[in-house]
């Protein structure tokens, strides 16, 4: 029983010396299984079935450690334990604040991060509920904001197909010439035409788009081809 705890904890401390972001995205889970020898089945065979048998205990440690991050992750939907911060866009020209990023932050410790946070809401299902809230709670902090100032909120990939939010969601249209929908180029958009398709409407009614973390994901420059955003973030690898 300590073997695979201490192999688990071993490459997850690898994983986090190497790539910091992907430590934090995922968790590594090992299961052991034992291949004894028989006469009258294949090596090859006995190491297959002692390959299924590891995976297979190695999921299970999976799925119940998901159930655990999923019955928090409801407890914090149910209380809308979320609050937003706002970090400013700068005008480099002359270093006047151009517009704030709506960015989530969990109270409950262990979902501070955004990316813990959506990676858990992603296994199991629950974009959808977790994105119409943070949308709310952002827009509905819009009034606070200077006129003209423009409001970049982050949009998942999986939003665009939320029935809710292709409604559209009125407070969206209501608001939507100084809203920003940001889509980062590390989350992998797989339908383009789709995608585009889904969120005409909100475009036509004057939201803008951005591409955040140019340069370091699926598709790089394709992306600004095929989403034509009127805003492009770099990332730091540039």
């Amino acid at each position: 029983a300590e073997l695979p705890s201490r192999l688990a904890d071993g490459i997850a401390r690898h994983v986090q010396a190497v790539d910091d972001d992907l430590a934090t995205l995922h968790q590594v889970y090992v299961g052991i299984t034992h291949v004894v020898p028989f006469a009258k089945i294949h090596p090859e065979r006995l190491l297959y079935r002692g390959i299924q048998h590891a995976h297979q205990e190695a999921t299970d440690v999976g799925r119940q450690r998901v159930s655990v991050q999923t019955r928090v992750l409801d407890r914090c939907l149910a209380e809308r334990s979320f609050e937003m911060v706002y970090q400013p866009l700068v005008n480099a020209e002359d270093h006047t604040i151009a517009a704030h990023e709506a960015l989530v932050r969990c109270r409950n410790t262990e979902r501070r991060s955004p990316h813990v946070l959506f990676n858990v809401a992603e296994k199991s299902g629950r974009v959808w509920p977790l994105s119409r809230i943070l949308r709310r709670l952002a827009v509905d902090d819009l009034p606070q904001l200077p006129e003209p100032l423009l409001l970049f909120v982050n949009l998942h990939p999986m939003d665009v197909d939320d029935p809710q939010f292709l409604g559209p969601e009125d407070f969206l249209m209501v608001n939507a010439k100084r809203l920003v929908l940001e889509v980062t180029e590390r989350a992998a958009i797989y339908d383009f035409v789709k995608f585009r398709r889904n969120i005409a409407v909100l475009r036509e009614a004057g939201v803008r788009m951005a591409v955040d973390d140019l340069g370091s994901g699926y598709a790089a420059l394709s992306s600004v081809a095929e989403l034509e955003p009127e805003f492009i973030k770099f990332d730091m690898t540039l």
